[in-house]
């Protein structure tokens, strides 16, 4: 019984393991953000088909985020509408200072449909 508490109080006792150091990023916050700008060049999504649209881009930007900030990011706008998403989009891309991002021009067309002459 001894030598269990004796054990047990040296283990307690023992010094903690240094803190390991935060894994390096495999993509920085803007390359995430780029990626979200084009995803539409590279989700293989059928422009005419709404539906289609919508799950290729969430397929490919949930395989191809990976920077922590970014899938954070991802979480969030995945959760909103286009004009949200738009407006989202727009403030991150401004604090990166991405000079194109086709996605944020698509969602601002998606929000605000140009009216028809049939309706």
């Amino acid at each position: 019984m001894r030598r269990f508490l004796f054990f047990w109080l040296v283990v307690g006792c023992a010094p903690e393991a240094p803190p390991k150091a935060a894994p390096r990023e495999s993509q920085s916050y803007e390359q995430a953000i780029r990626t979200i700008c084009d995803v539409d060049q590279h989700a293989g999504a059928d422009p005419d088909d709404v539906l289609d649209v919508s799950a290729k881009r969430e397929e490919y930007l949930l395989e191809h985020v990976k920077n922590s900030d970014g899938i954070y990011f991802l979480t969030l706008f995945r959760v909103n509408g286009p004009k949200e998403q738009a407006a989202m989009l727009d403030k991150e891309v401004a604090s990166t200072k991405i000079s194109a991002c086709p996605l944020l021009a698509a969602l601002r067309q998606e929000s605000d449909p140009v009216p028809t002459p049939d309706g």
